[in-house]
């Protein structure tokens, strides 16, 4: 299956809340803030990526995201903990995945 992925990072350029949140797991984001507040995130790339399932394709952008050759010419930070990979899978199914310390974790939809 071909996914579209946004890799989103905390946008933390003087935003003090979002770097208080920087590089914590899911666990002590939540008992620390309540949850993930993914309007403190901004896009740190895009692009497609063919996988098997949703857990495959955040591991792939994972090991990518964190190779010395990262996908085309992305020159920002690597991907880890407390990053949001968001998914669009062919049938338009739209999911949001935390980077937490081992894996990651699929995030409840908002509303």
């Amino acid at each position: 299956m071909t996914y579209s992925y946004q890799f989103c990072q905390l946008r933390t350029e003087g935003n003090q809340e979002a770097i208080d949140r920087l590089f914590c797991d899911y666990d002590a984001t939540v008992e620390r803030f309540g949850g993930v507040n993914t309007e403190l995130y901004q896009t740190a790339d895009f692009g497609l990526i063919k996988a098997e399932d949703p857990e495959e394709a955040c591991e792939m952008l994972y090991a990518a995201y964190n190779a010395d050759e990262r996908p085309h010419g992305y020159r920002g930070r690597s991907m880890s903990v407390s990053d949001i990979v968001m998914l669009c899978d062919d049938s338009l199914e739209e999911s949001a995945w935390f980077c937490d310390s081992i894996g990651f974790r699929k995030l409840k939809k908002e509303g």
